[in-house]
């Protein structure tokens, strides 16, 4: 094992032994070489670990907690372990193109003001058949800092950041929904992100998914998000205008038709 790879990718697990083997395969299947592959499983009570175990390839490194931590503490632990000078995510029921890694450090070798890049994604089924739709994101680091106070400017499990600068921001790990993208959120406002303008991930779509079924513990960690931001930017707000500012984006998710109130309290 290569005690210092150019490349961790960190893919915290906890009760995947149905999609663990696809996420390490498409990894372990990259055109880049020089990388570590961190698994950080989570005290899974399922048969990940057998899983993980089954492979013998000395670029997979596996930790485990001895008891469950939640995603945002799993993955501060992934940071600390990390040895490579970039980092990249991998959520554990997800898929990377095969060359997914060499694009994004490719990109940050060539642009070193930009602390991390991301690229678009699509989806698979839970069988792993390719779907049709794609999530794109903007590629201009100024955008991605004015989304931050309404999304998330990079996919997380198609991210890949400075080592050094992710260490020092972290996850929260008071939000036990929402911390990457407060994570992201904190490093848009200091640094440069950017987005590869291709898929490069695939999300798997099943009903197992951490957020499934969580819209309510998700708006509830979103709009505190939203708060801290907006307080660093010295404004005055109150309950309301958090709940208008929630539905600026999900006005068609939530069948939302503004009404004048709602479009002055917009301008």
């Amino acid at each position: 094992m290569n005690p210092h790879p150019r490349v961790t990718i960190l893919i915290p697990v906890y009760n995947r032994e149905r999609y663990i083997r696809a996420a390490i395969d498409s990894i372990l299947e990259q055109t880049f070489t020089d990388f570590e592959l961190l698994i950080v499983d989570d005290a899974s009570t399922d048969r990940s670990l057998n899983v993980i175990n089954d492979y013998k390839d000395d670029r997979v490194r596996l930790v485990r907690n001895s008891t469950n931590l939640g995603i945002p503490k799993t993955r501060n632990r992934g940071l600390e372990l990390a040895r490579g000078d970039y980092l990249a995510f991998l959520d554990s029921d997800d898929v990377a193109a095969a060359e997914r890694i060499e694009r994004q450090v490719a990109f940050l070798d060539a642009n070193p003001e930009v602390a991390a890049v991301g690229t678009w994604i699509s989806w698979i089924d839970d069988h792993g058949n390719r779907q049709k739709k794609i999530k794109r994101k903007t590629t201009r680091p100024n955008d991605i800092a004015a989304q931050r106070l309404f999304r998330s400017g990079l996919e997380n499990s198609a991210s890949m950041g400075r080592l050094d600068i992710l260490k020092v921001y972290g996850h929260k790990e008071e939000y036990a929904l929402g911390s990457d993208y407060d994570m992201w959120a904190r490093i848009a406002a200091g640094y440069k992100l950017a987005n590869l303008p291709e898929v490069l991930v695939y999300r798997r779509q099943h009903s197992q998914r951490t957020t499934e079924g969580q819209t309510q513990r998700i708006k509830k960690f979103r709009l505190r998000i939203y708060a801290e931001q907006i307080q660093k930017l010295g404004l005055s707000f109150d309950d309301s205008d958090l709940e208008n500012h929630y539905l600026l984006r999900r006005m068609q998710k939530t069948e939302f038709l503004p009404d004048r109130a709602y479009i002055e309290w917009a301008e």
